[in-house]
């Protein structure tokens, strides 16, 4: 995975989602919480994304994200937990399938 695609499908999603405040990312976990990142306590090696959404800080899991695809279902789940931030988990996937069409395992 490159920069370029990670910063094109997040410029894609926010311009999609709407989202007009700013969207930081990066793939190294411990700049991400010396940002501001998640307070409690998880590893990066279960986690395919997270946002710290006071300032829209995405950490993105390249190992987690084996393929494109993957990555842009979790650059997409990590925008919609920017754009509406209160929702649940399980809420959060019933919008991620209304807006993209996304099926989800349980």
């Amino acid at each position: 995975m490159n920069a370029q695609f990670i910063d094109r499908t997040i410029r894609k999603w926010k311009t999609r989602l709407f989202i007009k405040k700013p969207v930081f990312w990066t793939t190294d976990f411990k700049i991400w919480k010396q940002l501001g990142g998640i307070k409690i306590r998880f590893n990066s090696k279960q986690v395919w994304g997270s946002i710290h959404t006071p300032q829209n800080i995405v950490f993105i899991n390249l190992k987690k994200n084996g393929t494109q695809e993957e990555l842009e279902d979790t650059i997409i789940h990590e925008l919609i937990h920017a754009k509406y931030p209160k929702l649940s988990e399980k809420k959060l996937k019933e919008k991620i399938v209304r807006i993209t069409k996304i099926k989800y395992a349980d």
